[in-house]
């Protein structure tokens, strides 16, 4: 199942990104007529920078993007692409970029495979897909009074507290498993963007917050980038009851897709620590919704980069931005 929306192709992305000190440039590509949206990030000590696109369109001038990298001395070029990587269009374009000395990489800056539910079917289709364990849980959860408070972006002041709770389980969990530090200045500045394409559900538990989850919005999909539950939420399945909670409101505000974003993908080595949490998703959409992308491609612009540069751009890539824009398991 492919679709051809994304948070990271919308305005709201692009100002939350720029806040967090990320350049943004638009080309206007004149041969095809439509804008490119290029990201840089400036690397320390050399006058170089790092560039993505995010879910370019395939028939992207690859001419004006070099032209463009070489204006703006630009080191690397990450670009993804948001169709099936089995499709004779991803066949094409492979062929297309290798042309122009843009490599396969087996690492991303979105989702090479996630899986997706159609929300074109009633809510009790969606419900009796999942697994037969996950339907009992999320019924237990409620029996066992897990609460489930629904906050948009531009409620945030409102539950302030709450959420705070819920940043602290967050990034109690990150911390674990050595992941970027999620903050609650982080939280705020996405939901400042965002507003009400920004949906937190939070799990309390005797009016203790136990579990969160974080979704946000576009015109079609509806997807699934965080969350995080303490001891208590576990025990009461309260994940589960999250999920199934963000599904049907979902289903409500007739968004057409509910993504995951992002399972293990063999072609990426980073996703087989994803093991956990795949099992988890597919307790509610199974292989048959399953959706893999084409590999995104990059490119080194070196013929202006001396060695010394070279070594460290790559060096800063590794340590700063490539965590940063590919944290193994979830995508900002």
């Amino acid at each position: 199942m492919y679709v051809d929306s994304n948070f990271r192709t919308t305005d709201n992305y692009a100002n939350f990104l720029k806040s967090l000190g990320w350049q943004i440039s638009n080309i206007y590509d004149k041969k095809n007529k439509q804008n490119i949206r290029v990201f840089l990030w400036k690397i320390p000590f050399i006058n170089k920078k790092f560039g993505q696109i995010q879910k370019s369109p395939t028939n992207i001038d690859l001419d004006l993007i070099g032209t463009f990298c070489t204006d703006q001395s630009v080191l690397f070029l990450l670009i993804s692409f948001n169709i099936s990587a089995s499709s004779i269009e991803a066949t094409r374009l492979s062929k297309l970029l290798s042309k122009f000395f843009f490599l396969p990489v087996g690492w991303c800056n979105s989702p090479t495979k996630t899986t997706i539910i159609s929300l074109n079917q009633s809510i009790e289709k969606i419900f009796n897909t999942f697994k037969s364990k996950t339907r009992y849980n999320i019924r237990l959860s409620k029996k066992k009074d897990v609460k489930v408070v629904t906050i948009k972006g531009s409620e945030f002041a409102k539950f302030s507290n709450l959420l705070g709770n819920f940043v602290k389980i967050l990034d109690k969990k990150n911390s674990n498993k050595k992941l970027s530090k999620f903050s609650f200045q982080y939280l705020k500045k996405l939901a400042f963007f965002f507003k009400d394409d920004l949906l937190i559900f939070v799990a309390t538990k005797n009016e203790e917050v136990v579990a969160g989850a974080i979704f946000l919005g576009d015109k079609k999909t509806f997807s699934y980038t965080q969350n995080a539950s303490n001891t208590v939420g576990k025990q009461f399945f309260a994940p589960s009851l999250l999920v199934y909670t963000a599904i049907k409101y979902a289903k409500n505000k007739n968004y057409s897709f509910f993504d995951f974003e992002g399972i293990e993908d063999y072609r990426v080595l980073e996703t087989k620590s994803w093991k956990g949490f795949t099992r988890f998703k597919r307790n509610f959409s199974n292989c048959s919704n399953d959706t893999e992308y084409m590999l995104p491609y990059k490119k080194v612009f070196s013929s202006k980069s001396s060695k010394l540069e070279l070594m460290i751009g790559q060096f800063y890539c590794r340590k700063f931005i490539f965590p940063f824009i590919y944290p193994s398991e979830y995508y900002f």
